[in-house]
């Protein structure tokens, strides 16, 4: 499923996800009651906090496109289960040691984990097009009307009531409109670099501390 049906699925009822099994956050709560109608107005969720919807699209994202036998995407789901091990640094050379008896390098684990990155990039790209057609559709079209609206009034009094009925109308939906997208990218682009940083300190790690 795409991020279109997932993000901007407005007026259906709304399926949470499965957690995602390889981007944890300890510190995000699921929100419960989602009201089905509004896509993303998380307002309890912390600014810089992934979105558990979005971590799991992500890591849906990289299982589609995981690459035929072990690489990164197989360290990364190893690493997410050993919830055992404190440290990260000693859960990526644990998660290493099993995939080097199955021929898997150093070197792999790194250009694979960039073309993983490079995945993630186009994703982010479609989510920004996807966004901006959003506003251009919901919002411009609306703030269209409305000031066709408000010039009408100036010229046909008696059409002033019932014009002020739809105004307001039209008004409440560009404003719920706009902080659904707004709270919705800013959730999109918080999760990207959460889940972008973690790869990266991976590449980090995996550099530093794997020979």
């Amino acid at each position: 499923m795409s991020f279109k049906d997932i993000f901007w699925n407005s007026g259906t009822k709304e399926t949470q996800p499965p957690p995602s099994k390889v981007f944890t956050s300890k510190a995000y709560n699921p929100i419960d009651n989602v009201n089905p109608n509004q896509v993303y107005s998380n307002s309890n969720q912390r600014p810089g906090e992934p979105d558990q919807k979005m971590l799991s699209h992500f890591d849906e994202t990289l299982r589609e496109a995981n690459i035929q036998g072990p690489d990164y995407y197989e360290l990364m789901v190893a690493v997410a289960e050993m919830d055992y091990i404190p440290d990260e640094t000693s859960k990526l050379k644990a998660a290493f040691a099993m995939l080097k008896a199955q021929g898997v390098t150093k070197e792999k684990l790194l250009s694979t984990a960039k073309q993983y990155l490079e995945i993630l990039s186009k994703e982010y790209d479609d989510f920004n097009a996807s966004a901006k057609q959003k506003e251009q559709k919901e919002v411009g079209q609306s703030r269209d009307k409305i000031t066709l609206l408000e010039n009408r009034n100036e010229e046909i009094t008696r059409e002033l009531l019932s014009n002020k009925s739809e105004i307001s109308e039209l008004k409440e939906k560009v404003q719920n409109a706009g902080s659904t997208i707004a709270l919705t990218t800013t959730a999109f682009k918080n999760t990207y670099n959460f889940v972008v940083t973690q790869i990266q300190n991976h590449i980090e790690s995996i550099t530093k501390f794997i020979n």
